[in-house]
């Protein structure tokens, strides 16, 4: 596996027009923030899951939240290793 420090500070941004990820939108293009390659960018994503005891007949559904991080590569930022748990909670109507 590449060394995250080494691909951290060898980003690179892609010039074709080809939409892989938020990185590549309008709005990523328009601020500077997103161009600086000294701050670190998160990318957070929610999933909910449905979970069920059959004894007591009773359903949750939790929301799990976790992040990556945006400066690294594509391929690096879908490896399970860097996929972080932020939080789980329970979602109520």
């Amino acid at each position: 596996m590449p060394s995250i420090g080494k691909s951290y500070k060898n980003q690179r941004l892609p010039n074709d027009k080809i939409m892989r990820d938020f990185i590549d939108g309008e709005f990523s293009k328009q601020y500077s923030f997103f161009k600086e390659s000294s701050k670190v960018k998160f990318i957070l994503c929610e999933d909910g899951i449905e979970v069920s005891d059959l004894l007591q007949k009773k359903r949750r559904t939790l929301s799990l939240l976790y992040f990556t991080f945006g400066n690294l590569s594509r391929f690096e930022q879908s490896l399970d290793k860097l996929i972080l748990m932020l939080a789980v909670c329970e979602k109520r109507d």
